[in-house]
């Protein structure tokens, strides 16, 4: 969470700065050199480690970047549902896993849950099925924890 809030601080700080280039290098070379050392440079640091970590952060976001916001028109139970499940998208399934609080680890029941001979779903922070159902309608449906309930 800090980290998240001390990013968001500097993404401010960048677009309000009036500097020339891309905020997200700013707030980069912000976060690696000191928000003082861009405010010195007007721009990112001529500083090789500070110019090489930008880069590498930029060239290597897609890989950590969350799936484009889902447009859901409508209001009521269902597409809020909808609504809040989207905001798991790319989130693993764990059979047995997750609820009303979140995604969880899994279980193996004998037949469920593994993968290569292994139990995965102990080792796998996610949903299953109906537990992601369960979540996206929690509080206000409380939903059973299995389709069969």
């Amino acid at each position: 969470m800090a980290q998240g809030r001390m990013m968001c601080s500097l993404l401010r700080q960048a677009k309000s700065s009036g500097f020339p280039g891309d905020v997200r290098e700013l707030a980069l070379a912000g976060y690696n050199a000191g928000w003082g050392a861009v405010e010195a440079a007007r721009g990112v640091p001529h500083i090789a480690e500070t110019q090489n970590y930008v880069k590498v952060i930029l060239a290597s976001m897609e890989r950590f970047q969350g799936a484009e916001p889902v447009e859901i028109s409508g209001s009521g139970d269902g597409p809020e549902a909808v609504r809040k499940a989207a905001t798991r998208i790319g989130t693993p399934y764990s059979y047995g896993g997750g609820g009303p609080e979140g995604p969880s680890t899994g279980f193996c029941d004998g037949r469920n849950g593994y993968s290569g001979g292994r139990c995965a779903a102990s080792a796998t922070v996610g949903f299953d099925c109906s537990s992601l159902v369960q979540y996206a309608y929690w509080p206000d449906l409380q939903l059973p924890r299995t389709a069969a309930a």
